[in-house]
């Protein structure tokens, strides 16, 4: 009978360990419709309009137009929104995620009742 040594068991089992976290880390961040890449403007907020940008790999910047020094970045799932119903996009920038609804018409993305237009 022939016995594997302890540190190959062991590398063996940090390996797979690995490759899960990889696969969890890469399912967190989707591809973003492409009618949703861009920069977008607007909302009717306290301190005035913002923008939201997002890329097709699933990141994200927003800034309010008053302050623009203060991004916060992240990324984002998003699901449905080529229905009339819209769907829903998740963010999630290391704190608690934050699920907001969304579609787009004519040309205008609608995310939680607020109005963006390209910027």
């Amino acid at each position: 009978m022939t016995r594997i040594p302890r540190v190959l068991v062991g590398w063996a089992l940090v390996a797979a360990l690995v490759a899960v976290f990889v696969g969890c880390a890469s399912a967190s961040r989707g591809a973003v419709p492409a009618a949703l890449v861009g920069r977008w403007k607007g909302g009717s907020h306290s301190n005035g309009q913002w923008f939201y940008e997002f890329s097709a790999d699933g990141r994200y910047r927003t800034w309010p137009e008053r302050n623009p020094d203060t991004v916060n970045t992240g990324t984002v799932v998003v699901a449905g929104g080529d229905s009339p119903g819209g769907g829903a996009i998740t963010f999630s920038n290391g704190g608690a995620p934050v699920t907001s609804t969304w579609s787009l018409s004519n040309g205008s993305l609608l995310l939680d009742g607020q109005t963006y237009v390209h910027a």
